[in-house]
């Protein structure tokens, strides 16, 4: 076996955005889970992990899983207790700082704030500030169509960089959101491969996820030492899950390793 441990992102890649995870693509993750070791990485927070994704997968698998919200700030390991908080780490700066920096950029990009909103836009995610333009509970086929191109949040994230630390990853993230934080994919990959004490490392690794492209929330993959493959849908992820379980050399010939490889 070549992969080792396999990570992927979680809406649009495994299931739709906040939406549960199907039937069929848990049974492609258990089956995959029955030969390796399996992470999902992705911007939301640890109760809509539980909610979309945990708790369709089969208890007997979840020592081989390894969850990473808010874009691996936070890493969730299974023990005999149950699921424990093993790392996280601080944005350091305070969520109404993040909030009044919003503010000033809506004025300057004359924002035009919609005229619906499903749930409050902002959410204090622990260790990011996550702005969805709207709201946390939009419908995904509203989201999908609102902003595709990034085109209405560029100049906000613009604005944003200026009157937030440079040391803060500002980046667009699913379909309508803005996610503010202190590291991207890339510190929480490696942060879960240092879970893992059985010698895997970024070598080791495979992550799949639909927006491995610039400006993309999963784009961060590139400055790591892991293979990565992205995907056009769901059921391109679960073509490619068979592939891992059945043909690692035509994935891995497929795939493409980050910068620092």
């Amino acid at each position: 076996m070549k992969i080792k441990l396999v990570m992927f992102d979680l809406d649009d890649t495994l299931a739709k955005s906040k939406c549960d995870l199907a039937p069929d693509m848990a049974d492609a993750i258990e089956r995959l889970l029955g030969t390796r070791h399996v992470s999902v990485i992705s911007g939301c927070r640890w109760e809509q992990f539980l909610g979309q994704f945990v708790r369709f997968i089969d208890p007997k698998f979840y020592g081989r899983l390894i969850v990473a919200p808010v874009s691996g700030g936070q890493i969730y390991r299974w023990r005999s207790d149950g699921w424990q908080l093993v790392n996280s780490t601080s944005i350091g700066v305070s969520y109404d700082q993040v909030v009044r920096a919003f503010d000033e950029a809506f004025a300057v990009c004359g924002f035009e704030q919609p005229t619906q909103l499903w749930g409050p836009q902002f959410e204090d995610r622990v260790c990011q500030v996550t702005f969805s333009a709207l709201g946390q509970q939009a419908p995904h086929e509203i989201k999908k169509t609102w902003d595709p191109n990034f085109e209405k949040r560029k100049p906000l994230i613009a604005e944003l960089k200026k009157r937030l630390p440079d040391y803060l990853s500002i980046r667009a993230g699913g379909s309508t959101s803005i996610d503010v934080s202190g590291f991207e994919k890339d510190y929480g990959i490696r942060q879960v491969t240092l879970q893992l004490k059985d010698g895997i490392n970024e070598e080791d690794v495979l992550f799949i996820g639909d927006a491995i492209f610039p400006g993309g929330n999963d784009y961060a993959v590139t400055k790591t030492n892991v293979r990565y493959h992205p995907t056009r849908s769901l059921e391109h992820t679960k073509e490619l899950i068979e592939l891992i379980l059945n043909d690692e050399d035509a994935i891995l010939a497929a795939s493409r390793r980050g910068v620092t490889g």
